[in-house]
């Protein structure tokens, strides 16, 4: 995961951890005000985040379809 995490912006990679990665989770509101966004900026940013971690993932365990992991790893 982290290097899959390094492969996004400062941004991305700090959303992802805020709200994927936290013991308490950050609210989409909170990290809007930290960069100056909206909640469906923040929420729509974490999305296109979590997809590219995932096609990172599958790339380096040569899987050829994103849909066979599951974006539910990032919690465990």
């Amino acid at each position: 995961i982290e290097r899959a995490l390094s492969d996004l912006s400062d941004r991305d990679r700090a959303i992802v951890r805020a709200r994927r990665l936290s013991e308490e989770p950050a609210t989409l509101e909170d990290l809007g005000r930290r960069f100056g966004i909206s909640r469906e900026r923040v929420r729509q940013i974490e999305e296109r985040a979590l997809k590219k971690i995932k096609q990172s993932i599958c790339d380096q365990l040569g899987i050829d379809t994103p849909a066979a992991v599951s974006v539910e790893l990032l919690a465990a």
